[in-house]
């Protein structure tokens, strides 16, 4: 039953079926997609560049803050001494009948005085260091 078709061979044919989906076009909805992702991450890396200024400023302000307030400490420290001093003084001479009664009530008031701004720095120097501890992180460690 080959007449006609002779010296030919027939081969069987199946099928095969393979489906495979490529969207032609998707609205842009990938490359938004994408330049959210990076809009996002540049927030982010801004955020921390943010946070990074803001804590070396509260570093360098700290610091200046306590450096500040030592030298005012120093100075009221002299004020204090030289007030201690002058009262004495003065005192010294009233006994010896050669001052007034007004000269020691000025110094001793001038010497209050110069206490009170004494511990005042005292105080303001506490709280600097307080500050500065608080931006380098020691007085959570405290």
């Amino acid at each position: 039953s080959s007449a006609g078709f002779a010296n030919q061979n027939w081969f069987g044919f199946g099928n095969v079926g393979l489906s495979l989906q490529v969207p032609v076009f998707d609205g842009f909805r990938r490359k938004y997609q994408v330049q959210q992702g990076r809009i996002a991450q540049q927030t982010i890396e801004r955020g921390f560049e943010t946070l990074r200024q803001s804590i070396d400023l509260q570093d360098a302000q700290s610091r200046a803050t306590l450096v500040n307030a030592l030298d005012v400490l120093d100075n009221q420290k002299a004020n204090l001494d030289l007030a201690a001093d002058v009262s004495r003084v003065t005192r010294i001479k009233f006994n010896a009948g050669v001052g007034s009664n007004l000269e020691v009530i000025t110094a001793e008031t001038d010497l209050r005085g110069a206490q009170t701004n004494y511990y005042g720095a005292v105080y303001d120097v506490l709280v600097a260091k307080v500050d500065r501890d608080k931006a380098t992180g020691e007085l959570l460690k405290k």
